[in-house]
Protein backbone atom coordinates (compact mmCIF):
# COMPACT_ATOMS: atom_id res chain seq x y z
CA UNK A 1 0.00 0.00 0.00
CA UNK A 2 0.96 3.50 -0.83
CA UNK A 3 0.80 6.54 1.49
CA UNK A 4 0.97 10.24 -0.59
CA UNK A 5 1.77 13.26 1.64
CA UNK A 6 1.44 16.20 -0.29
CA UNK A 7 4.30 18.58 0.41
CA UNK A 8 3.37 21.96 1.55
CA UNK A 9 4.86 24.96 -0.90
CA UNK A 10 7.59 25.92 1.51
CA UNK A 11 9.14 22.47 1.84
CA UNK A 12 12.58 22.23 0.53
CA UNK A 13 11.63 21.64 -3.38
CA UNK A 14 12.47 17.98 -4.39
CA UNK A 15 13.72 17.05 -7.65
CA UNK A 16 11.54 14.98 -10.00
CA UNK A 17 13.45 12.21 -11.12
CA UNK A 18 15.68 9.58 -9.50
CA UNK A 19 18.93 9.67 -8.00
CA UNK A 20 20.18 8.04 -10.98
CA UNK A 21 19.13 10.60 -13.10
CA UNK A 22 20.48 13.39 -11.09
CA UNK A 23 24.13 12.12 -11.44
CA UNK A 24 26.25 13.85 -13.60
CA UNK A 25 26.49 12.40 -16.85
CA UNK A 26 30.43 10.51 -16.94
CA UNK A 27 32.31 8.54 -19.61
CA UNK A 28 32.67 4.92 -18.78
CA UNK A 29 34.94 2.20 -20.35
CA UNK A 30 33.10 -0.43 -22.33
CA UNK A 31 34.20 -3.24 -24.51
CA UNK A 32 32.58 -5.28 -26.87
CA UNK A 33 29.62 -8.11 -25.28
CA UNK A 34 29.04 -5.42 -22.46
CA UNK A 35 25.24 -4.42 -21.67
CA UNK A 36 23.83 -1.22 -22.00
CA UNK A 37 20.98 -0.31 -19.63
CA UNK A 38 18.72 2.41 -20.50
CA UNK A 39 16.08 3.77 -18.63
CA UNK A 40 13.23 5.35 -21.26
CA UNK A 41 10.94 8.20 -20.26
CA UNK A 42 7.46 9.05 -21.60
CA UNK A 43 7.44 12.84 -23.62
CA UNK A 44 6.12 15.35 -22.23
CA UNK A 45 2.81 15.53 -24.29
CA UNK A 46 1.29 11.96 -23.51
CA UNK A 47 2.47 13.11 -19.78
CA UNK A 48 -0.03 16.15 -20.38
CA UNK A 49 -2.64 14.13 -21.95
CA UNK A 50 -2.99 11.50 -19.32
CA UNK A 51 -2.63 13.87 -16.58
CA UNK A 52 -6.23 15.73 -18.40
CA UNK A 53 -7.85 12.46 -18.45
CA UNK A 54 -7.45 11.92 -14.67
CA UNK A 55 -9.64 12.79 -11.79
CA UNK A 56 -9.32 17.02 -11.72
CA UNK A 57 -8.37 16.28 -7.81
CA UNK A 58 -5.12 14.50 -9.03
CA UNK A 59 -4.58 16.97 -11.94
CA UNK A 60 -4.49 20.01 -9.28
CA UNK A 61 -1.50 18.94 -7.92
CA UNK A 62 0.47 17.53 -10.67
CA UNK A 63 3.79 20.22 -9.70
CA UNK A 64 2.84 19.51 -6.22
CA UNK A 65 5.86 18.02 -4.29
CA UNK A 66 4.96 14.94 -2.99
CA UNK A 67 6.12 12.27 -0.75
CA UNK A 68 5.73 8.74 -1.57
CA UNK A 69 5.34 6.40 1.38
CA UNK A 70 5.78 2.51 0.93
CA UNK A 71 3.24 0.90 4.09
CA UNK A 72 4.75 -2.33 5.10
CA UNK A 73 2.40 -5.50 4.89
CA UNK A 74 1.64 -8.57 6.64
CA UNK A 75 5.48 -9.70 6.30
CA UNK A 76 8.64 -8.27 5.23
CA UNK A 77 8.63 -10.58 2.21
CA UNK A 78 5.89 -9.06 1.08
CA UNK A 79 6.86 -5.16 1.66
CA UNK A 80 9.83 -6.01 -0.10
CA UNK A 81 8.02 -7.32 -3.31
CA UNK A 82 5.70 -4.51 -2.99
CA UNK A 83 8.29 -1.87 -3.38
CA UNK A 84 9.82 -3.86 -6.22
CA UNK A 85 6.82 -3.38 -7.94
CA UNK A 86 6.32 -0.11 -7.57
CA UNK A 87 10.16 1.28 -7.05
CA UNK A 88 8.80 5.23 -6.96
CA UNK A 89 10.85 7.74 -5.67
CA UNK A 90 10.44 9.05 -2.23
CA UNK A 91 9.96 12.81 -3.27
CA UNK A 92 9.00 13.86 -6.85
CA UNK A 93 6.13 15.62 -8.12
CA UNK A 94 3.32 13.58 -10.06
CA UNK A 95 4.55 15.17 -13.52
CA UNK A 96 8.00 14.01 -13.20
CA UNK A 97 6.71 11.10 -11.97
CA UNK A 98 4.87 10.07 -14.76
CA UNK A 99 8.10 11.14 -17.26
CA UNK A 100 10.39 9.27 -15.37
CA UNK A 101 9.05 6.44 -13.86
CA UNK A 102 5.60 5.06 -14.53
CA UNK A 103 5.04 3.34 -18.06
CA UNK A 104 2.05 5.20 -19.41
CA UNK A 105 2.29 3.64 -22.97
CA UNK A 106 2.03 -0.15 -21.98
CA UNK A 107 -0.94 -2.18 -22.65
CA UNK A 108 -3.06 -2.91 -19.34
CA UNK A 109 -3.17 -6.40 -18.33
CA UNK A 110 -6.39 -8.01 -17.78
CA UNK A 111 -6.25 -7.89 -13.80
CA UNK A 112 -5.71 -4.27 -14.25
CA UNK A 113 -9.01 -3.57 -15.99
CA UNK A 114 -10.30 -5.02 -13.03
CA UNK A 115 -8.53 -3.06 -10.46
CA UNK A 116 -9.32 0.26 -12.36
CA UNK A 117 -13.29 -1.08 -12.31
CA UNK A 118 -13.22 -0.48 -9.11
CA UNK A 119 -13.08 3.11 -9.20
CA UNK A 120 -15.70 3.96 -11.66
CA UNK A 121 -17.89 6.26 -10.43
CA UNK A 122 -21.40 4.97 -9.87
CA UNK A 123 -22.85 8.66 -9.61
CA UNK A 124 -21.85 9.01 -13.15
CA UNK A 125 -24.56 8.90 -15.86
CA UNK A 126 -22.31 5.53 -17.72
CA UNK A 127 -20.78 4.72 -14.15
CA UNK A 128 -22.09 1.36 -14.15
CA UNK A 129 -22.17 -0.29 -17.97
CA UNK A 130 -18.60 1.10 -17.26
CA UNK A 131 -17.30 -0.97 -14.69
CA UNK A 132 -19.17 -4.00 -15.79
CA UNK A 133 -17.52 -3.92 -19.03
CA UNK A 134 -14.23 -3.28 -17.29
CA UNK A 135 -14.66 -6.29 -15.24
CA UNK A 136 -16.21 -8.24 -18.70
CA UNK A 137 -12.59 -7.16 -20.40
CA UNK A 138 -10.68 -8.42 -17.22
CA UNK A 139 -12.44 -12.06 -17.23
CA UNK A 140 -11.18 -14.99 -18.46
CA UNK A 141 -14.50 -15.56 -21.17
CA UNK A 142 -13.64 -11.79 -22.10
CA UNK A 143 -10.73 -12.97 -23.47
CA UNK A 144 -11.53 -12.06 -27.11
CA UNK A 145 -12.50 -9.27 -26.18
CA UNK A 146 -10.06 -7.87 -24.52
CA UNK A 147 -7.78 -8.85 -27.40
CA UNK A 148 -10.24 -6.43 -29.41
CA UNK A 149 -9.85 -3.60 -27.79
CA UNK A 150 -6.08 -3.71 -26.08
CA UNK A 151 -3.96 -6.05 -27.98
CA UNK A 152 -5.06 -5.44 -31.54
CA UNK A 153 -5.49 -1.11 -30.71
CA UNK A 154 -2.73 -1.72 -28.76
CA UNK A 155 -4.33 0.81 -26.41
CA UNK A 156 -2.33 2.31 -23.19
CA UNK A 157 -3.06 3.83 -19.89
CA UNK A 158 -3.72 6.97 -21.41
CA UNK A 159 -6.49 5.37 -23.58
CA UNK A 160 -7.93 3.86 -21.19
CA UNK A 161 -8.92 6.35 -19.28
CA UNK A 162 -10.11 8.46 -21.90
CA UNK A 163 -12.45 6.02 -22.66
CA UNK A 164 -13.62 4.98 -19.32
CA UNK A 165 -14.21 9.15 -18.04
CA UNK A 166 -16.67 7.06 -14.97
CA UNK A 167 -13.13 6.75 -13.02
CA UNK A 168 -12.02 10.32 -13.43
CA UNK A 169 -15.74 11.89 -12.69
CA UNK A 170 -15.85 13.55 -9.53
CA UNK A 171 -19.75 14.34 -8.88
CA UNK A 172 -21.58 14.42 -5.56
CA UNK A 173 -20.31 11.34 -4.24
CA UNK A 174 -19.99 7.41 -4.25
CA UNK A 175 -22.52 4.23 -3.98
CA UNK A 176 -21.62 1.06 -1.96
CA UNK A 177 -18.03 -0.16 -2.16
CA UNK A 178 -17.13 1.89 -5.24
CA UNK A 179 -14.70 4.93 -4.02
CA UNK A 180 -13.20 8.05 -6.25
CA UNK A 181 -9.29 7.10 -7.51
CA UNK A 182 -6.85 8.96 -5.03
CA UNK A 183 -3.28 9.43 -6.21
CA UNK A 184 -2.74 6.35 -4.10
CA UNK A 185 -5.01 4.68 -6.02
CA UNK A 186 -3.25 5.59 -9.06
CA UNK A 187 0.10 5.34 -8.03
CA UNK A 188 -0.91 1.40 -6.71
CA UNK A 189 -1.87 0.12 -9.91
CA UNK A 190 0.54 2.21 -12.77
CA UNK A 191 2.83 -0.21 -13.74
CA UNK A 192 6.63 1.44 -13.48
CA UNK A 193 9.04 1.64 -16.74
CA UNK A 194 11.51 -1.43 -17.04
CA UNK A 195 14.88 -0.74 -18.08
CA UNK A 196 15.64 -1.81 -21.79
CA UNK A 197 19.03 -3.64 -21.98
CA UNK A 198 20.84 -3.73 -25.56
CA UNK A 199 24.25 -5.75 -26.08
CA UNK A 200 27.09 -4.26 -27.08
CA UNK A 201 28.88 -5.01 -30.73
CA UNK A 202 32.03 -3.37 -30.57
CA UNK A 203 34.62 -1.92 -28.35
CA UNK A 204 35.57 2.21 -28.86
CA UNK A 205 38.16 2.24 -31.51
Amino acid sequence: HLRIHVEHPMDPSPTATTNEQQQQSQQLPYQAGDIATILPSNPAHLVSRFLSVLPPSIQSIADTPIRIHQRKTKSHSNFQASSLNHPWPERCTLRGLLTHCADIQSLPEREDLYSLSVYCNQNHPQGKDQRDKLISLSETSGAALYGDYIIREKRNWVDLFYDFDAVRWEGSGTSGNVALMTISHLLTILPSIAPRHFSIASSPS
